[in-house]
């Protein structure tokens, strides 16, 4: 397995296997995945190059922060969740935006990432204040779905 940068990269390939990939997995129909595919930031690919994982991202404006962040969103297929490879695609794109010189995305300044835990198996046995990669719990969504941030280093209040 490899990781595949989507981000800031011109990879037409890579780009449509992506957009097949949420389409074949029945994450999305096909125009959603058409206009999503301008916010993908990395993919993961078996040794057949094929995607196996995605992550996603958009500027989201977190109310109780009062400030932007990456709504981050993230897919991996059934058969290797036991692999922790969201872990690992989301600790990788933490480290590249984080090392990033600029923290604009989508011309928008960001402080870091926010995730809300859609997955039921995650609400339910994740349970630290504080999960890996940073992320800390800043409450829940009204579908009873934790919402967590992780801060790029030297973020600020403006």
């Amino acid at each position: 397995m490899k990781i595949a940068q989507v981000l800031g990269t011109d990879n037409q390939i890579l780009k449509d296997k992506i957009v097949n990939f949420w389409v074949s997995e029945n994450c999305m129909g096909e125009s959603e995945a058409n206009l999503r595919i301008s916010q993908a930031l990395a993919a993961i690919l078996d040794d057949d190059n094929n995607v196996i994982g995605v992550c996603s991202g958009k500027p989201f404006y977190v109310e109780q922060l009062r400030d932007w962040f990456i709504y981050y969103r993230s897919y991996t297929k059934p058969e290797f969740r036991n692999l922790d490879i969201s872990k690992f695609l989301f600790n990788s794109v933490f480290r590249f935006l984080n090392d990033s010189e600029s923290k604009s995305f989508e011309g928008v300044d960001v402080k870091g990432i926010y995730i809300v835990f859609e997955s039921e198996i995650l609400n339910s046995f994740v349970k630290k204040y504080v999960h890996n990669s940073n992320l800390t719990l800043i409450g829940w969504n009204d579908k009873n779905q934790q919402m967590r941030v992780s801060y790029f280093n030297n973020a600020q209040m403006k």
